[in-house]
């Protein structure tokens, strides 16, 4: 299991809102200042639509986070990648970031109304037995953009015990821990590689589905599945022999790219059985593993 970790990193990936929290949960603290008694700090989500330049962020550091775990297989809840991604990941970032900062400007442009509707939705409601109304003090307009931002990290490995770390526990004690931390690690980056087999199986039953409904049957759906099945194989660190399997079969369909659209009815359901039988093995292999 050592050897096998020797290829990956760790990576983390943070997406932080305005109010400086997690992109499920955007909350800005707004003041509301009272008459004649303390000022009261309340909460209040950041709720913008889609298209508008908060929605942008948000919308921007889900799709980083897809991306970025493109890259990734799971052992429990440590995210890993290839030592050899690291390049690719940290263009990825760096793509976002820039794309972020462009955001960022826009949400300072908008705020005014950002801010009109932050404090409407605070209005009506009460602190501390007062209703709220204009006087409401909430941060500036850099402050908020400033919070929408991403954070990407690098680590080694947490790699299972070894003899050298138990020295002085006695042999036959550290050879079962180390067994032990070996056999639960293998464990859970089996049940992350179950991952990327249902990410494959999803791709195959869009890939069938193009192959025998659509009207005209384009190259990408090929190109797709054949992206998906590298990315699969690269990251089957443990070897795993079904996977193997699963990819080999899966392959064998993409050799309908060669007639693309001019193919037949009966070449179209010739590519479809061959991807039901890689749809087939995957569910066998999710099954086994208890997904």
């Amino acid at each position: 299991m050592s050897d096998v970790l020797q290829g990956f990193v760790e990576v983390t990936f943070k997406a932080l809102t305005g109010g400086g929290a997690s992109a499920t949960a955007p909350m800005i603290t707004a003041t509301v200042n009272q008459d004649g008694a303390k000022d009261v700090e309340v909460k209040v989500k950041l709720i913008e639509k889609n298209g508008t330049p908060v929605g942008r962020a948000i919308s921007l550091q889900q799709q980083t986070r897809t991306a970025l775990h493109k890259h990734v297989v799971r052992v429990g809840d440590t995210k890993l990648i290839l030592k050899r991604d690291i390049p690719t990941v940290q263009a990825l970032m760096q793509d976002a970031q820039a794309e972020l900062d462009d955001v960022r400007d826009e949400i300072v442009a908008a705020y005014p109304a950002i801010r009109t509707r932050l404090i409407k939705r605070l209005q009506g409601k009460k602190v501390n037995g007062a209703v709220v109304g204009d006087d409401v003090t909430l941060p500036p307009a850099t402050e908020i953009a400033a919070g929408f931002r991403m954070v990407q990290t690098f680590r080694a490995t947490t790699a299972p015990l070894n003899h050298k770390v138990l020295q002085g526990i006695g042999d036959e004690s550290a050879a079962q821990a180390v067994a032990d931390s070996e056999l639960a690690m293998e464990e859970e980056m089996l049940q992350g590689h179950g991952a990327l087999v249902e990410s494959l199986r999803a791709r195959l039953v869009e890939f069938t589905d193009k192959v025998r409904n659509a009207e005209r049957l384009h190259s990408s759906q090929f190109d797709k599945l054949a992206d998906e099945l590298r990315r699969v194989n690269d990251l089957n660190a443990l070897g795993v022999q079904e996977i193997t399997d699963i990819i080999q079969t899966a392959s064998l369909a993409l050799k309908g790219k060669a007639s693309g659209s001019d193919m037949t009815n009966d070449e179209r359901d010739a590519i479809g059985d061959v991807a039901d039988d890689a749809t087939a093995k995957c569910e066998d292999v999710l099954a086994s593993l208890g997904l």
